[in-house]
């Protein structure tokens, strides 16, 4: 697996991920807004020529929302599958309880210090094996020519990029914005 820069022109035969964050949500809400929907229908028109064969999707209302606007945007019948694999509680967060009192205890400095170093935090995996495990579902289920699309969170996005180029923990992160991501061929 390797990250590309962009999306190389012989798609016919190339096996593609394409993951995205998903579109600009309300404050605090795990609903897009306004805009974000607009955002996710003009992705989608953008990307409608391409051969997006299935859609893999966080299933936080968000990261489906998004997923349903592109698919409906690309005017075909696309696959849409949620997975809690690209959710953040799941592959990085293990028990949500102890995680938030782990991230108040320490703080959000401390916090992120120990989680770039891969200390083990109570209530998370361990950064460096979060992002093989994201890695591995997206080998395989990225398993046709073409282009899936996985929908998920800034974060994840982020752990599965220090993953694929074997960044050290104290590399800076990757800072996701809306409707971007990477795209990682398979191959």
């Amino acid at each position: 697996m390797r990250v590309l820069d962009s999306i190389p022109s012989n798609l016919q035969e190339r096996k593609l991920a394409w993951v995205i964050r998903h579109a600009d949500r309300l404050a605090d809400l795990d609903q897009l807004s306004e805009q974000g929907r607009e955002n996710a229908s003009s992705f989608g028109q953008k990307i409608k020529t391409l051969p997006i064969k299935a859609i893999y999707t966080s299933p936080t209302e968000r990261c489906v929302e998004t997923a349903r606007i592109i698919a409906f945007s690309l005017d075909r019948d696309i696959p849409i599958i949620l997975d809690n694999t690209i959710a953040e509680v799941g592959v990085y967060v293990t028990d949500m309880h102890k995680a938030l009192d782990t991230y108040h205890t320490l703080g959000k400095d401390e916090f992120f210090r120990r989680l770039l170093t891969d200390e083990k935090l109570d209530g998370y995996n361990r950064f460096s094996n979060a992002g093989k495990i994201i890695a591995t579902f997206i080998k395989d289920n990225t398993i046709d020519t073409g282009i899936t699309l996985f929908i998920t969170h800034n974060f994840i996005i982020r752990m599965l990029n220090h993953y694929i180029r074997n960044l050290t923990y104290k590399d800076k992160l990757l800072k996701v914005n809306p409707l971007q991501g990477i795209i990682i061929d398979v191959n």
